[in-house]
């Protein structure tokens, strides 16, 4: 099996995730007090004397302190609107960090005033709505509502029409839901100008009213959307309305609330519902009534005259699903003597569908949701009878198009499908019946492999895992036969079977990644079993050398965390060890990634000499690499695990040997190269060449993103007013449109 290569996504992706202040920061671990290795701090001679001596001259300026400033002064005087909104939402987060609500608040409150400043509107609601959620967060409601005013009064700033504001609108209308600002909401929905108007925000409101009780407001808001609610958006809405009011023990006011639905269908449907809670609460006579005011409103519509050459089909399919969702409705009610007589009047009136070949698909569609909700139900033997009628249909169908190959195997089609919804059911002697209908021998194939599918998921079903994986055996379609092991050993692993679900993995021929996956999967429950033993000895199963490493670093990741780092460096041996037979091809950098994270790993469990010497290999399978493209990727690899390890001396000096290698790379492979390294060389406090890393891409995404990633690397430090002064710095050299770009 081929080496996956480290793709420029993955490697930026590490550094750049935090950098969404949305989203809270990960707390990185401490290193171990014995390695020396420190946290990065705003003072960069913290970070180099971890690793390196450091020169007597150059000594005086590292511990240099710098003079304490006013971070929200400093905050202030930053001009540009986006950056100045960044600053303060920087010293939210690190004022909540520290249990200073107050604090985090009032900054919030200037991150709100700062975004309502920003000239592009897209960004500015963007930037509310993210600081309303993170005032939700602190407990502000009332900040949070203020901030969702500010996005709305934003949004409405759009009269010229410079964007399709539909989605700004909504997310908008949809946050002032949250909150319970319904006024808001409403009248943020009146400006959606979209196909389905502002349905979506009327039903959320609808929604949360219910949930909170508000029965009266839910009608009231229905009442003032009524005309923008259509169709099945409202049939829904006053559904749900209707389901309250009668679980409230509301039954006149639920049925008054479905006659102002004019559709039809959702009236029967409603009345479903209403029925349905009288029937749970044990008034099943009330429930039959109920049920019958839905069935009157399908026998009307049965009952339309239609025109010269008949009954309407869209009338009788109407009428005929009607009677099926009522019967449905019936059998969830436990009312099966009731919904026996609704199917058949469904059945009946299926029946008259006509003979062409139109009518006769859309009568076997319809036999089939009905006998699929009898198996369900558990009447197999009406179920049957219901299959049956599909397939006499499908049989004159056959008839009439049996010269016609088109329409021939339009049919058998038919066919595959009912012999499906028959193994589907559990009639597995139904479905090898109709399948032996098909005359096409690779159509019958194909119906007879989704037939011994379904009987191997009822055999796993019902706990018959040698039955299962008899069947599956004789699947002829290797994909197929894959996903039914799948879900064998998958059944076996949740069931405690570990052994036979290794073993049945093992009967599958492929080493794709799904073999790799449910190999993974019982390696993952038997860690947590606290079977490391299993664990390793499942790994051996998995073919393919930089698989196995890294479920080796899974295994040693979890040691490390519950403190067993002697065991944990252990597997990292075995993981080095089977790294050393990863090929290292020149278009490839996967050994020396590994190599990379195993050092990573070694130096956060605590032994950095190690670590030092896997990263030495990383280096020696790098330079090895002769393509520039996977030489740069698997450089900048080591030089973040490095960082990430707290060797920030090497990895400095690797960011170096990476930058020589980005000649002829594509601009952006050379912008995601550039960004990663920029973002170690801010790890290692080196902001100055992070700067000139950044330069030639200062109005790229992957630009404002590295230096928000830097911000967030120094709130993580502790360094607050590193942070704010960074921010400053950046905007009055370069100007605030990569904040605008990346937040």
């Amino acid at each position: 099996m081929s080496n996956p290569r480290p793709h420029w996504n993955i490697l930026t992706t590490t550094f750049l995730t935090a950098a969404i202040f949305a989203i809270p920061a990960c707390k990185r671990d401490e290193q171990p007090a014995a390695t020396g290795e420190t946290k990065p701090s705003k003072e960069p001679a913290a970070q180099v004397a971890a690793t390196e001596k450091v020169q007597p001259s150059e000594k005086p300026v590292q511990q240099a302190a710098k003079p304490p400033i006013d971070v929200m002064e400093t905050a202030e005087q930053i001009k540009d609107a986006s950056a100045r909104m960044v600053a303060y939402w920087a010293i939210a987060e690190s004022k909540a960090k520290a249990q200073d609500m107050p604090a985090a608040r009032q900054a919030l409150e200037k991150a709100r005033n700062a975004a309502g400043r920003i000239t592009n509107i897209k960004a500015a609601v963007t930037a509310c709505l993210a600081i309303a959620e993170a005032q939700i967060k602190a407990e502000d409601m009332a900040g949070a509502r203020k901030t969702y005013d500010k996005a709305s009064e934003v949004a409405l700033l759009n009269d010229d029409g410079r964007l399709d504001a539909t989605p700004i609108y909504r997310s908008v209308a949809l946050a002032q839901v949250k909150v319970g600002d319904f006024a808001g909401a409403k009248k943020m929905a009146k400006r959606i100008n979209s196909d389905y108007g502002d349905e979506i925000i009327s039903r959320a409101i609808i929604e949360t009213q219910l949930k909170a009780g508000d029965i009266t407001g839910a009608k009231a808001t229905a009442e003032q959307f009524d005309k923008d609610l259509q169709g099945t958006e409202k049939a829904s809405a006053y559904g749900m309305i209707a389901e309250a009011q009668a679980k409230a023990g509301d039954i006149t006011g639920a049925k008054e609330m479905v006659e102002q639905l004019r559709d039809d269908s959702g009236k029967a449907s409603a009345y479903g519902i209403i029925a349905a809670v009288q029937a749970k609460a044990g008034d099943m006579d009330e429930a039959r009534k109920t049920f019958d005011m839905a069935k009157k409103i399908a026998s009307l519509i049965e009952a339309r005259k239609g025109n010269q050459y008949g009954k309407n089909i869209e009338d009788l399919q109407e009428a005929a699903n009607i009677y099926r969702a009522v019967a449905t409705a019936q059998v969830n009610a436990g009312d099966m003597a009731e919904a026996r007589k609704t199917f058949d009047k469904a059945k009946e009136i299926v029946s008259q569908f006509g003979e062409s070949f139109t009518n006769r698909e859309n009568a076997i569609s319809v036999y089939l949701a009905i006998a699929t909700t009898q198996a369900n139900a558990g009447d197999m033997d009406e179920a049957r009878k219901t299959f049956g009628k599909a397939r006499e249909i499908a049989s004159l169908m056959e008839n009439v198009v049996k010269n016609n190959p088109l329409s021939l195997k339009g049919v058998e089609d038919i066919y595959k499908d009912i012999a499906l919804a028959q193994a589907k059911t559990g009639d597995m002697t139904g479905a090898k019946e109709t399948a032996e209908k098909i005359s096409n021998d690779s159509r019958k194939a194909a119906a007879i492999v989704s037939i011994q599918w379904e009987t191997a998921m009822a055999q796993v079903k019902a706990g018959d895992m040698a039955g299962a994986k008899k069947t599956a055996e004789k699947i002829s379609r290797d994909s197929d036969k894959v996903w039914a092991y799948i879900a064998i050993a998958e059944a076996q692993m949740n069931a405690g079977d570990m052994t036979g679900a290794i073993e049945t993995a093992k009967q599958i021929d492929s080493d794709d990644y799904r073999k790799m996956d449910i190999y993974r999967k019982i390696i993952d429950t038997q860690i947590k079993a606290g079977d490391v033993t299993g664990a390793k000895a499942t790994v051996e199963q998995i073919s393919g050398d930089y698989a196995k490493t890294q479920t080796y670093l899974i295994i040693a990741a979890t040691q490390t965390k519950a403190g067993n780092k002697a065991e944990a460096l252990k597997t990292l041996n075995m993981a080095k060890d089977t790294a050393e037979q990863i090929g290292n091809e020149s278009s490839s950098g996967a050994k020396a990634s590994a190599y990379a994270v195993i050092a990573a790993a070694q130096a956060k469990a605590g032994d950095m000499a190690a670590a030092r010497k896997t990263f030495a290999l990383a280096k020696d399978a790098a330079e090895q690499i002769r393509v520039n493209n996977a030489k740069t990727g698997a450089y900048v690899t080591i030089a973040a695990a490095q960082a990430e390890a707290g060797d920030l001396a090497e990895a400095r000096k690797l960011c170096e040997i990476a930058d020589e290698t980005t000649e002829g790379l594509s601009h952006d492979d050379k912008v995601r190269a550039y960004v990663t390294i920029a973002a170690i060389q801010a790890k290692a406090g080196d902001i100055a060449e992070a700067h000139k890393t950044l330069a030639q891409f200062k109005f790229t995404d992957g630009w404002g993103k590295a230096r928000l990633a830097i911000v967030q690397e120094k709130l993580d430090s502790g360094d607050l007013a590193g942070a704010i002064e960074f921010i400053a710095n950046v905007t009055n050299e370069i100007g605030g449109v990569e904040w605008t770009i990346a937040f």
